[in-house]
């Protein structure tokens, strides 16, 4: 008897399937029936949070299970949870609370970053390349801290379209680190880096595979063997 591990992973993914499915549901009754009421736009944007925090979890979940910032992917899997449970909360018993929102949309930006960096950390590169991923922090994290700041301040220290300015390099930067990292990771396939701590990263990522290869063996297996019962 195969026993199939239900995976952090897997649990995301169906998630965000669902809840997929039930936002394209909502908005197709909204926009038949006309009606824009203030419950179907709740249970609409209920499914958007759901759908959001659980592709920001799947994120997590991808980096936590392959071993390569489990520590950062745990923390990134709780901010993104509480982000949204505050964010349903907030929203289904309209708290009308500014400080409250502000901190919603802090930690909103923040766990976009985690979930943003926990994909980014799913590339394995050599030594050479390492660099990139510390950009990838630097932009993300500033990105978070200039969001923060339009949240907070009223654009007393700095000029308003100075920091729309830097918003928009800074998006800019993401998006090249977005692209980057994954060529890299395609350049420096054959050629490990044993130094320092990644090689036990890399021979954790090695038995995590042999252990998914088994895994998948396992079902095959079973599976031969109920096709044979039945002839």
């Amino acid at each position: 008897m195969t026993h199939q591990r239900v995976s952090l992973k897997n649990i995301f993914l169906y998630s965000l399937i669902a809840s997929v499915c039930l936002s394209a549901l909502f908005g197709i009754i909204v926009i038949l029936s006309g009606d824009f009421g203030e419950m179907k736009l709740k249970f609409l944007l209920t499914s958007l949070t759901i759908s959001g925090a659980s592709l920001g979890g799947l994120c997590c979940g991808a980096a936590f299970e392959a071993r390569r910032v489990p520590h950062f992917a745990t923390a990134g899997v709780l901010l993104i949870g509480m982000t949204a449970l505050m964010i349903l909360f907030g929203m289904w018993t309209e708290f009308d609370w500014e400080l409250y929102w502000k901190m919603v949309g802090t930690m909103s930006a923040f766990s976009g970053a985690f979930a943003h960096l926990s994909l980014l950390h799913m590339a394995r590169l050599k030594s050479s390349y390492r660099y990139v991923t510390w950009a990838a922090y630097a932009v993300d994290f500033l990105m978070c801290g200039i969001i923060s700041y339009m949240i907070w301040s009223d654009f007393n220290l700095f000029n308003e379209e100075l920091i729309f300015r830097l918003l928009g390099v800074d998006a800019i930067l993401i998006g090249v680190v977005s692209i980057l990292l994954p060529i890299l990771h395609r350049l420096s396939r054959g050629e490990l880096d044993l130094s320092g701590d990644n090689f036990e990263n890399i021979l954790a990522d090695i038995d995590a595979e042999i252990s998914t290869l088994k895994q998948r063996i396992d079902v095959l297996e079973t599976q031969k063997f109920k096709m044979l019962e039945n002839v």
